[in-house]
């Protein structure tokens, strides 16, 4: 591509960057027209006009999703309905690979003596992130410049700065609290966020001998709609105020791999921060009378989805029991299927050779998880609640070789809905978001 093109195409997207990743809304009429307007020039003759209206519908960005999908379950198969399922594709990609960079969650914002409450709002519409802040002073001003500082320092700044207001994150977003002030153990990187909480200390138990345990708490927050397949935290140093290293096996550190749990990929959802707790290989025993951790430094690491392929596809009259489909890594088997009384009952195997790939994935295996869709004759998704029944050793395989975990899926078939197919999604693009932290003075609560 010539100079000018990529200059021109990094201009595009920095200007579409609100777009991509703000929350999904019902388009407003004469934007919904718009979008029509440009389908319909999809069917023009003229090749050029046709590759404008492709253009022009892309850069409108996931705000013309909504009207895009209607307008393709509302054909039939043939040259336009692939058109707008491509259209539809390359802007849930870029929209993709915008959230899970952090990107949303980088704020450019001056407040001069402005009331906090507004500046909360303005970084809620900014980063689509909920701010509880019913519990701020009306009154309560703040004067903040951020150029590209991450959502959480720019709350904790503010919260700072008024000295009596404290903050926290769940899965429903930020929350303003009415206290004193108190810095939270946290690291931002690339607009995520690493929140450490105190450490859970624990009476003897088995293994322990007579002696306390403790064991880490964590979340890692990021984008709402960002998905992540695993997050990972290391400890480079771990020491109680009492001078003992509890990264020592003296110390009673069990380490253990990450749980054996098939975990499906959650749909995106734009109105809720990605918060999860982070696994951990930590079991350590502290020294005797020991209060805090002095020193806590490592790395947090979290795996985001950037993209996702179809690995196996089974539809028609090919759904029934026995029927197997998929590639080297990912196999779908139907052990059973049942479409009766206008719901779907249906039982598959998914077997997972993906032990044997890189490092990578068989240190987060079995987190690094897919995805199983039900499709009705026109395409659209059947939303189905999906079960674990089993995991498990594939049986004949090497041992480390192969999994192979059962689901069972359920679905209503709403105003005549057929089942026509079911599909199986993984992750094929993955990226590494690596958090540094250093602490001192962490607090052990005790656990009774």
């Amino acid at each position: 591509m010539p100079r000018g093109e990529r200059i021109r195409a990094a201009v595009a997207a920095l200007l579409l960057l609100a777009a991509w990743t703000s929350p999904p809304q019902d388009p407003d009429p004469e934007f919904a027209e718009k979008v029509r307007a440009l389908i319909v020039q999809l069917k023009d003759r003229n090749i050029g006009l046709k590759r404008k209206a492709e253009e022009d519908l892309f850069q409108l960005g996931p705000p013309a999703l909504p009207v895009l999908r209607e307008a393709e379950a509302g054909l039939a198969a043939g040259e336009l309905r692939l058109k707008i399922n491509v259209i539809i594709r390359r802007i849930e990609r870029l929209q993709r690979h915008t959230i899970a960079s952090g990107s949303p969650l980088l704020v450019t914002l001056v407040a001069k003596d402005r009331p906090i409450p507004e500046v909360l709002a303005e970084l809620q519409q900014k980063t689509s992130v909920p701010i509880d802040h019913r519990a701020v002073p009306a009154d309560a001003v703040t004067s903040l410049e951020a150029d590209k500082l991450s959502l959480w320092e720019a709350v904790d700044r503010i919260c700072a700065a008024h000295g009596k207001l404290a903050w926290d994150v769940s899965d429903k977003g930020i929350a303003i609290r009415r206290e004193t002030y108190v810095r939270p153990f946290m690291a931002t990187n690339s607009g995520y966020l690493l929140l450490v909480r105190p450490f859970l200390k624990f009476p003897p138990g088995p293994g322990t001998g007579d002696r306390d345990y403790v064991r880490g708490e964590a979340v890692v927050a990021g984008p709402p709609g960002a998905q992540s397949i695993a997050q990972f935290l290391t400890y480079e140093v771990l020491a109680d105020d009492k001078g003992t290293n509890l990264l020592t096996s003296a110390a009673g550190l069990i380490r253990k791999p990450v749980s054996g749990e098939y975990r499906m990929l959650p749909e995106p959802d734009m109105t809720r921060p990605l918060v999860r707790p982070v696994a951990e290989w930590l079991d350590a025993a502290p020294a005797r009378g020991a209060a805090k951790v002095k020193s806590c430094k490592g790395v947090a690491t979290l795996q985001a989805v950037l993209d996702m392929e179809r690995s196996a596809f089974v539809s028609g009259p090919n759904l029934k029991k026995g029927a197997k489909e998929g590639g080297e890594s990912l196999t779908l088997e139907i052990e059973s299927v049942d479409v009766s009384g206008g719901r779907v009952r249906m039982q598959v195997m998914v077997t997972d050779a993906r032990l044997t790939g890189r490092r990578e994935q068989k240190i987060f295996y079995p987190q690094t998880r897919g995805k199983l869709v039900l499709r009705d004759a026109v395409g659209k998704e059947i939303p189905a609640d999906v079960e674990m029944v089993s995991t498990g050793p594939t049986p004949g395989s090497k041992p480390g070789t192969q999994e192979t975990t059962v689901f069972k899926l359920q679905a209503a078939l709403k105003d005549g809905t057929k089942l026509e197919a079911i599909e199986l999604f993984e992750p094929i693009g993955v990226t590494d978001i690596k958090i540094p932290f250093e602490f001192k003075d962490i607090p052990m609560r005790k656990v009774k």
